[in-house]
Formats: structure tokens, C-alpha cells, sequence
């Protein structure tokens, strides 16, 4: 009998032991692995708080906002998870996540893929412990419109050997991300504001959504080819692995050459991709604004630990914060000329 008692004791000890050392559960919720900028932040993401002593959980949406919402949902009714860090598919569909981290009082931080405005403002009513955080698209338009002015342009007048067809206009060719996403939105309005401002002659002669997708983008560079080929004189990319497709395209039909010091036309876009470095070295890709997965995924774990910890997040903390618990990040541009600084971070 005594025996019994000691080993029900020991099982005791045992289970309070087990209780005591169990992590606690990140869950990322990503629109699609496959985007190679997504993918590099979420593995610093990943590393950040299983380097934390975390347990992390990663589930890929494959574009799917249903399957998101499916996954979300399985996570925090089989209590899975202690912290939601959610990439959405569907900015229009925040509120689901919202009211559900609200119902279950976990906390909530969206990345990449902002939410409304006047959802965030809604679920904040209730609920402070959700955040956003993010790049700066507006900020990254602005400095692709600024790089290109500084190439095509001196002293506020267009330099004659940039004008392919002598029409006194810079005729521009846009690749777009998705319809409806906010940065792709932004990045392109603040470009063509810029532009607009400097006072500049420029044509957008094209333009076209390739959903921030390498290959659909050297489908479209075919198209694009075959109407404006004589006429292009820069290509601006929503996103690195566009203009990649893009220059693609270029190589494949003895557009541009590698190695060669001047392409066809240069181009410029944004994140500052592992491989994108590797094309600027090359020669091909003009230059990309950075997208800081560094800092971004920094933001995030200090915002995620401050959530977990239920400390207060105010001033003291690093990054501004906007009124609607929003964080956005600026990125340097990278060009030929200091393309080899970014070898150590990437």
C-alpha cells in the first residue's frame, strides 16, 4: 500500500514538473510561404522566439484567407497557441482574427498585411493587445520616385541619353502586386506623387498586377515586350521577385546581358532580397529600397515578449507607435555602390 503511495506521489511531482516546464506557443499565420521576402521574415520571426525559449508553430494559407481562418481558429479553440502573429491573405477579413484573440483574450499582432484602418480602430474599443507592424510603402514609393529622378534627371532637367525616343518624358513601365493590397497601393501612389511634384515629364506606359509573383511577372514582361520594347526606359517593381521575373524574361531574349555595365533600361523595386542583392552585383537590377525584415522581425518580438509578459508597451519602447498600435518601418536603398554592406544581414 505504501508503495502505491509513493508512486502516485512521484507521478504527482512528475506531472507538476511537466506543467511547470512547458512553453509557451507562438503561432505564425502566413498568406503564402512562397513569397521569398515573407519567407525570410518569418524565419527570423521563427528564430527570434524559438532562440526565446518559445515553441513555435508555423501554418502556411497558401493564399487562402478560408484556410487562414480555419487554422486560426483550430489554434485557439484546442488552445494551441499564447500569441497570434497573423500575415493575413485578406486585409478585409481582419475582424475574424480580431474577435476571436478578443473572445479568448490572446494577443493579437498582424504583420506585412495591414488591416483597415477603422478595424483596428473598432477592435482597440476593447481590446488593446493587438498591434501591427510593418514597412513604410509610402516612405518606400517616395525613394524609388527619388532614385529615379537622381538617374533620369540633372539639376531638375531629363538627361537626353535616358530619352530613348526623344519624346521629353521618362516613359515608365509599373509592376504591381496584388489589387487592393495596401503597400502595392501605396508604394505605386507615392511614387507617381512624387514624380508628379518634381515638376518631371513621365508616362506610365504600362503597367501590371503580377500578385507580387516572380514567374506571372516574366509573363507579363513577355506582353509588355511585345507593345513597348523600343519605348521603356525604366521598369519600377512593387517588389523584388517581379523585377527578378522581369530581368528574367530580359536575359532569356538578349534584352540585357550579365556583366554588361548599362542595361536596356534599369530597373528598380523593393525588399532587398537575397537574390536581388546578388542581380544588383550583377548588374541587372538598377537597385531595390529595403524592406527590413531585420528590424520588422525585431518589432515584432519585442512587441510579441512586452504581450506575453503583459507588461505595458509605451514610450520607452524602441519603435514609434502610431495612435492605432501601428509600427512601420523604414528601409534604406541599395545600390551598386553599397550593395556589399547588406552581405552580413542577408
Amino acid at each position: 500500500m505504501k508503495k502505491n503511495k509513493w508512486l502516485a506521489f512521484i507521478f504527482f511531482l512528475l506531472s507538476l514538473t511537466s506543467c511547470s516546464s512547458k512553453k509557451e506557443n507562438v503561432s505564425i499565420f502566413i498568406y503564402d510561404n512562397e513569397d521569398t521576402f515573407i519567407n525570410s521574415l518569418c524565419s527570423r520571426i521563427n528564430e527570434r522566439f524559438q532562440n526565446g525559449g518559445y515553441e513555435v508553430n508555423q501554418y502556411d494559407s497558401f493564399r487562402s484567407q478560408t484556410l487562414q481562418n480555419k487554422n486560426l481558429l483550430d489554434a485557439l479553440e484546442k488552445k494551441k497557441t499564447d500569441l497570434l502573429l497573423v500575415n493575413l491573405v485578406d486585409r478585409l477579413s481582419s475582424s475574424v482574427c480580431m474577435e476571436k484573440a478578443t473572445q479568448t483574450n490572446t494577443p493579437l499582432i498582424f504583420f506585412n498585411r495591414e488591416p483597415l484602418s477603422s478595424d483596428m480602430a473598432k477592435v482597440l474599443e476593447n481590446n488593446e493587445n493587438v498591434y501591427f507592424v510593418g514597412a513604410n510603402p509610402e516612405g518606400e514609393g517616395r525613394k524609388q520616385a527619388e532614385l529615379l529622378l537622381s538617374l533620369f534627371t540633372e539639376n531638375g532637367v531629363l538627361r537626353k541619353e535616358y530619352d530613348k525616343n526623344n519624346n521629353g518624358k521618362i516613359d515608365i513601365v509599373l509592376l504591381k502586386g496584388e489589387i487592393g493590397n495596401q503597400d502595392s497601393e501605396k508604394r505605386s501612389e507615392a511614387l507617381i506623387s512624387t514624380l508628379t511634384k518634381s515638376g518631371t515629364p513621365f508616362s506610365i506606359i504600362d503597367s501590371s498586377y503580377c500578385d507580387w509573383q516572380k514567374e506571372k511577372a516574366k509573363i507579363a514582361m513577355e506582353e509588355i515586350a511585345k507593345k513597348h520594347l523600343s519605348d521603356i526606359e525604366i521598369i519600377v517593381s512593387n517588389n523584388d521577385d517581379m523585377a527578378l521575373g522581369a530581368i528574367d524574361y530580359c536575359l532569356e531574349n538578349n534584352i540585357f546581358e550579365k556583366g554588361k555595365e548599362k542595361q536596356a533600361f534599369p530597373m528598380i523595386s523593393v525588399d532587398g532580397t537575397k537574390t536581388a542583392l546578388q542581380y544588383i552585383k550583377d548588374g541587372l537590377l538598377y537597385a531595390t529600397v529595403k524592406n527590413d525584415e531585420v528590424k520588422q522581425s525585431k518589432a515584432i518580438y519585442e512587441i510579441g515578449l512586452g504581450l506575453l509578459k503583459n507588461k505595458k508597451i509605451d514610450s520607452s519602447f524602441p519603435y514609434q507607435i502610431q495612435n492605432n498600435h501601428s509600427i512601420y518601418i523604414d528601409g534604406e536603398v541599395i545600390t551598386k555602390e553599397n550593395v556589399f554592406t547588406y552581405d552580413d544581414i542577408n
